[in-house]
């Protein structure tokens, strides 16, 4: 069981991921317009095109086997076929 321990207060896994996770996170922000933003998210976060759109994401890099993401002309799209296993 993984416990984190956040202002005094322990909780688990699961309430942890309830309440904290967010399947896409701002790493960096760009400077200007042009220069626009690096997000990292999760396999769900890359499959909602109007959440995609709305933080004005235009192009997507997937990392990783057997994810069924189709975009067709909506982004740019680059798929990695990166195969991931626990240490």
């Amino acid at each position: 069981m993984l416990l984190i321990l956040l202002s005094s207060c322990v909780y688990d896994k699961a309430t942890y991921l309830m309440y904290f996770y967010q399947s896409r996170n701002l790493i960096i922000k760009g400077e200007s317009t042009e220069a626009g933003n690096l997000w990292l998210g999760d396999y769900d976060s890359a499959r909602n095109k109007s959440s995609l759109k709305a933080d004005k994401i235009s192009a997507v890099v997937t990392a990783g086997l057997g994810m069924k993401i189709n975009y067709s002309a909506e982004f740019k799209h680059k798929l990695l076929p990166l195969y991931d296993t626990e240490v």
